[in-house]
């Protein structure tokens, strides 16, 4: 028999990381809270593993921190977190960076709002390559990325979903732009536009959800 995942939450562990980032960045809890939007108390509990982010305020958190998501979650630390200029050379059409994830092996967490990570194997972002990450969504009825509000970072998402029906919204200058995605139906974003996910239905969505990162990336203009 399979074994099988075990499903973790954000606790004292993930807090200590993301205060380790923050020191390494010179930033007060104050300093760290203001540029995520966030309130410095807000902050110390995630600091302190007492409160769970949203999908949108740890995104926002490793943007400013320069680290990757799972760097903060589970202690994963890439072989290059700086993401590569879209401009390097063209890379090898071969590695020898080969990763493997077994279903067994994923790593998943719960966040707040009804969301679920599973992380997929994902690539670091080397030798003219951006970095890129995989991760199986699920967000339970009414779950969303953010409670209010929108979330933004660098990069571009693609996503795939495969049951349920997700609402994405993108927040443009003329208004707000809502694809509603049903199974089966994909899309993909610059992920600087304010964007947010959720799910309005009555069925859990889960979905397949790329971000790529370039250093260079240039936003779409809204």
């Amino acid at each position: 028999m399979a074994a099988k995942r075990k499903i973790e939450e954000w606790g004292p562990e993930q807090g200590k990381r993301l205060a380790a980032a923050r020191n390494k960045e010179d930033l007060t809890q104050k300093q760290l809270a203001d540029l995520a939007e966030i309130s410095r108390p807000y902050l110390s509990n995630l600091e302190r593993g007492v409160d769970v982010p949203s999908v949108g305020t740890l995104q926002s958190l490793c943007a400013q921190l320069h680290v990757t998501d799972d760097s903060v979650l589970f202690g994963i630390a890439s072989n290059d977190p700086t993401p590569v200029t879209a401009a390097a050379a063209q890379p090898p059409l071969a590695t020898t960076a080969t990763t493997v994830v077994r279903k067994e092996g994923q790593r998943v967490i719960d966040l707040e709002h009804g969301v679920r990570w599973g992380f997929n194997a994902g690539a670091p972002g080397h030798a003219g390559m951006p970095r890129a990450s995989s991760k199986d969504i699920v967000y339970e009825p009414g779950g969303a990325s953010t409670r209010t509000g929108y979330m933004r970072h660098p990069g571009w998402e693609l996503g795939r979903v495969i049951s349920g029906t997700l609402d994405v919204l993108l927040e443009r200058e003329q208004g707000t732009e809502t694809h509603v995605l049903n199974a089966g139906d994909s899309i993909s974003y610059d992920s600087s536009t304010p964007h947010r996910l959720v799910n309005r239905g009555d069925e859990t969505v889960t979905a397949l959800w790329i971000e790529i990162e370039y250093a260079d990336h240039q936003p779409t203009p809204p």
